[in-house]
């Protein structure tokens, strides 16, 4: 049986459009969808997701000519280092949308962290 904050998280979900004080929800997304567009909605909800904590350090990187992120803990290892690839099938995410994310398994391993930007 899910827990309490399962069921709360999954109606929060199902009803965020009451967030922006929308009485329907936006319409699902289909191939008729704008990728542009569909790409500019999961960047603004990376900025209420994609916050670094503090205790944290971040370092843009090029890696052969890839963009990339650096989440350093701190006080954290040295001598290993996380690397995480998001999904989205190139179409959507970005290393922005992950940061929270990622910076939670930095937080738990006491490991950093290096996040290619494929967007």
């Amino acid at each position: 049986m899910p827990s309490l904050r399962s069921r709360l998280f999954i109606f929060a979900l199902k009803h965020r459009h009451w967030l922006r004080f929308q009485s329907k929800r936006r319409t699902t997304v289909d191939w008729s969808t704008s990728i542009p567009h569909l790409r500019e909605e999961v960047e603004r909800g990376a900025g209420f997701f994609g916050k670094l904590p503090a205790n944290f350090t971040l370092l843009p990187l090029q890696i052969d000519g890839f963009s990339a992120e650096w989440i350093i803990p701190d006080h954290g290892r040295k001598d290993k280092v996380i690397l995480y690839f998001y999904g989205g099938g190139l179409v959507i995410g970005s290393a922005k949308a992950h940061r929270g994310i990622v910076a939670k398994f930095v937080k738990g391993s006491g490991v950093g962290a290096v996040v290619f930007d494929y967007s």
